[in-house]
């Protein structure tokens, strides 16, 4: 078919009214939509499919077979239905396919027993108070005599050490520990922290205590390296070391603290040095996408190339060369950055803009969006389930297709004006369509958002652009010492402003989405529009209909969350912590006397975040060694909570004897307890056993053996998670 320009241009402007001229005007929408919901039906049933993943293969096989027997066919179009049909099912089959076996390479298992691993750091280490974390790649195993070589990657946390602290990216580690699945605490309502590291390629977790870790020579660590890595992993690996030379640039020109961590992550994308504040400044604030490397970022960069090489005619005399450089440019630096998948979907479509260029042809920005959607959900399913994906895809979708929509002809005819609405429109269709997903996943709504972001945007193309210019001219000292100023100036005056926005009243909204909510009022969203367009109540009754059942569906899951009486014992904290839970408005805390308040406040720092306020409940208080209310009593290890009594066996034991013959509805064997469990027979008599985490294996054994022994029930929450029991 021939290419007719002024035809697709007219087609690209016109905006689709219906989802059947969606698919005429965006063609590769057809085929991004069943691979999403083919990656979708694999992720939710992956518990049933995964052993069943040939069925999916052989349909897609059918299905491609199918395919190319009606391309042979001469009058295939006559059956276009069955066509299509035949296309939705290749990719539904191929998505679910390709995600179960994406899924089981990164899930394995793992030795019970330790052993000593060897590997390199792949990226660059994290410090806290008291531990570091990094990613190792492992390349080999020594167990019990036996070697094995290994191409996993673990995410290892090990105590600091003057040995730790050196490490870096690049560096080759070896360690003796147990490596594990990633598990989640079981903790209520907290984030499915397991299968984000999953899907980001992380299969294990492992945990070095000091003496146990020591950094590899540098020749092991090369050696490592370049016989164990394939040539993309080398190549990544370079990149990130090439990105914290870099860094090390800006520390060296006196950029330290919060500026260095907020730069570092709008240049360089490494965002290692964001503290927890900085990043909740933003996010309270409505600011947070400009700490993604996304399409914002690399529209500078590529905007850079462009005026460079269409400096003095170069572009129109060596087009081909010029645009060929500029993707290669565009591809070094989003592999730099690690290769998020916000930065590769704006790489792909400037990559396809640059192609464009090259054959004379203007490109449809919104069918580069699905045309890079595609290709990276072809590659890598998993990219799916990506909070930078879905975040990044969700704004752009809503610039592209809505901002013209919300600005009035009017504004158009008038620079001024335009311009000004222009950057509240983008700033208004952006976190319209990221709002629903920020609020599901952070739980919070920006109120000021539109202020910070007339703000925040423009000063981060100055930053990005500044500096660019730094890292390249680095070396001429009196220049770089000026840009380096204005780094920090403008850093500052950034940070300053966030912190009086965020400092304003009801500056962020607490609110917690079920999925099904966020499903409906993107429906909304999609009805609203058309509706705005065609002025037809045909679209105006689904559009009230959705919003009306995602109202329904808020205050059906609100009304669950009212019953929250019961006895929660924590996974995950510092300390051991069992909650005795009356109403949302009455609740106690049982914590080792050892530990101070304040480490318990912030050691349930997260229970309060994704617990407490969502189900707006009070702060508990902590009950001392003797306590006495109507419906909590404390006396040593022992605590009555209605009609229910739970021992909890601690440090503080040794303290308080047990008395010969005590009954215990619950005993609750804690971190730190050093004691013999007594006979539950005759010396405690229970009905059932928690066994808290971080037990030494013997002991976990031990107390295993003899609640089979007596025919008492135990809870393992090392391997189960938290538990809740309901009150009685």
């Amino acid at each position: 078919m021939a290419y007719n320009g002024k035809k697709n241009a007219d087609a690209s402007r016109r905006r689709p009214e219906s989802l059947g001229n969606a698919f005429e005007n965006y063609p590769v929408l057809r085929y991004v939509l069943p691979l999403a919901i083919g990656i979708a039906v694999g992720n939710a049933g992956r518990s049933v499919f995964s052993e069943y993943s040939s069925v999916f293969f052989a349909a897609t096989f059918v299905s491609a077979a199918l395919l190319i027997a009606m391309l042979f066919v001469k009058h295939y179009s006559v059956e276009k239905v069955w066509f299509g049909v035949v296309v939705n099912l290749f990719f539904v089959s191929w998505g679910t396919y390709t995600f179960l076996r994406s899924d089981d390479a990164l899930r394995c298992s793992w030795s019970d027993s330790p052993a000593v691993y060897e590997g390199v750091v792949y990226d660059c280490p994290k410090k806290y108070d008291k531990v570091s974390r990094m990613r190792v790649r492992l390349t080999s195993c020594y167990e019990k005599g036996t070697y094995k070589t290994l191409s996993r990657t673990i995410e290892l946390t090990a105590m600091r050490s003057p040995e730790t602290d050196t490490l870096d990216t690049g560096d080759g580690v070896m360690f003796f520990s147990t490596v594990s699945t990633p598990r989640n605490t079981g903790n209520p309502y907290e984030p499915d922290y397991a299968s984000s590291l999953i899907r980001s390629g992380v299969s294990g977790t492992a945990f070095a205590y000091n003496g146990k870790l020591k950094p590899l020579s540098q020749e092991r660590a090369l050696s490592i390296i370049n016989q164990n890595l394939g040539f993309f992993e080398r190549a990544a690996l370079r990149a990130r070391q090439f990105r914290d030379y870099l860094q090390n640039k800006y520390e060296l020109s006196g950029i330290g603290g919060e500026s260095l961590a907020v730069l570092s992550a709008l240049t360089l994308g490494d965002k290692h040095l964001l503290e927890r504040s900085t990043r909740e400044l933003f996010s309270i604030t409505g600011v947070s996408h400009v700490l993604a490397l996304s399409g914002l970022h690399l529209g500078i960069i590529y905007g850079i190339l462009q005026f460079l090489f269409t400096a003095g005619g170069f572009a129109r005399r060596m087009r081909v060369p010029a645009q060929a450089v500029i993707i290669v440019f565009i591809w070094i630096y989003a592999l730099m950055a690690g290769m998020p998948a916000s930065l590769i979907r704006a790489a792909i479509m400037y990559s396809l803009v640059s192609l464009a260029v090259i054959m004379g042809r203007k490109a449809v920005t919104l069918n580069n969006l699905f045309v890079a959607a595609f290709l990276i959900l072809l590659f890598n399913p998993m990219s799916l389930f990506d909070i930078g994906f879905q975040l990044s895809f969700a704004s752009v979708f809503f610039i592209l297709a809505f901002v013209r929509a919300i600005t009035p002809v009017y504004m158009l005819k008038r620079p001024v004006l335009g311009k000004l609405w222009g950057m509240v429109a983008v700033s208004l269709c952006a976190q319209m369509g990221v709002a629903p997903l920020v609020a599901y996943y952070f739980n919070q709504f920006p109120v000021y958002f539109i202020f910070s972001n007339l703000v925040v945007v423009p000063v981060s193309f100055v930053l990005v652009a500044i500096g660019l210019a730094f890292l390249v001219l680095s070396w001429f000292q009196p220049l770089a010492a000026a840009l380096a100023w204005a780094l920090k100036l403008v850093l500052s005056s950034m940070l300053g402003v966030l912190d009086v926005i965020s400092g304003l009243p009801h500056a962020s909204v607490w609110i917690y989405p079920s999925l099904l909510t966020v499903m409906l009022v993107y429906a909304a969203f999609f009805f609203a529009v058309i509706y705005l367009r065609r002025k037809s109540m045909l679209y105006f009754v689904p559009f009230a209909c959705c919003g009306l059942a995602a109202v329904i569906v808020e205050t059906v899951s609100n009304a669950k969350e009212r019953d929250v009486a019961g006895i929660y014992f924590y996974k995950g904290l510092s300390c051991p912590v069992v909650q005795f839970v009356v109403s949302r408005g009455e609740s106690y805390v049982y914590a080792p006397s050892r530990y101070a308040d304040s480490v318990v406040v912030k050691s349930l720092s997260g229970i309060s975040r994704n617990f407490w306020r969502r189900c707006g409940m009070n702060a508990p208080k902590r009950i001392p060694d003797t306590f006495v209310s109507p419906v909590v009593l404390r006396k040593g290890c022992m605590v009555q909570f209605g009609r229910q009594r739970v021992c909890v066996l601690d440090t503080a034991v040794r303290q308080y004897r047990i008395p010969e013959g005590m009954s215990a509805d619950i005993v609750y064997v804690a971190r730190g307890f050093r004691g013999n469990l007594p006979d539950l027979r005759l010396h405690l008599r229970t009905e059932m056993v928690v066994l808290g985490e971080r037990l030494t294996d013997y002991r976990r054994r031990d107390i295993t053996g003899k609640c089979i022994a007596a025919g008492v029930k135990y809870y393992d929450m090392e391997s189960k998670g938290a538990l809740k029991l309901s009150a009685q």
